[in-house]
């Protein structure tokens, strides 16, 4: 997504550890993580703050998207890695996330979109670089319209669900408004892209059995 990459990774379940009673709801374990090079500041191989808030996020993001009732008991593993941060990472990492579960066959509700916005007292830039977002996110004079930072949002784009927000700064309720109003319109671009990618994927499957069929 522009210069931002992000591998996602999908594991069959299993059983949920350290439980000591049966739970009728399957669960989804989420790791965000920034490679060691992806930074301009060189990353820690082990998980920072920001990584594990961004993990419970990428997870909140994704459970009402799947059919938890269809794995009892089990928990499904996710790991997401950004390769390259080149800006919204983590909204990357939401739809790189939707889009492994499909095609590992796990069942969903409905794929997630994500899109991040950031603000700067009246500039509102959607999927900011990162040198945008540390700019929206710096703001420390506050003025006559003090509003900065960014927004996340991820919506389970078959039923136009909200599934998360995740906001960092200060905004006002007008900006939040607009801001999500700026969002919707960009959620309802992405879908197609996340679809077309589901098909093409489908089709680079059946290809060579269409293939050997013919033979």
């Amino acid at each position: 997504m522009g210069n931002t990459k992000v591998i996602c990774s999908v594991f069959d379940p299993r059983e949920v550890p350290n439980k000591t009673g049966y739970c009728v709801q399957g669960e989804l374990y989420c790791e965000f993580k920034f490679a060691p090079f992806s930074y301009r500041k060189r990353k820690m191989h082990q998980q920072d703050a920001e990584e594990k808030e961004y993990s419970l996020v990428l997870q909140r993001a994704l459970e009402p998207a799947v059919c938890l009732s269809e794995f009892p008991n089990f928990q499904v593993d996710i790991y997401a890695t950004v390769l390259d941060n080149g800006g919204s990472a983590l909204a990357a990492a939401i739809m790189a996330a939707s889009l492994a579960l499909a095609d590992a066959g796990v069942p969903m509700y409905s794929l997630v979109t994500a899109s991040t916005i950031g603000v700067y007292d009246n500039t509102y830039l959607v999927d900011p670089t990162d040198e945008e977002e540390s700019f929206c996110c710096s703001k420390t004079v506050l003025d006559a319209n003090p509003d900065h930072g960014i927004i996340v949002q991820a919506i389970l784009s078959q039923h136009n669900q909200i599934s998360e927000m995740f906001v960092v700064g200060s905004f006002n309720t007008d900006t939040i408004i607009h801001s999500m109003d700026l969002l919707s319109t960009a959620h309802k671009d992405i879908c197609p892209l996340l679809e077309k990618c589901l098909v093409k994927t489908i089709f680079k499957t059946f290809k060579p059995i269409a293939q050997r069929d013919k033979k």
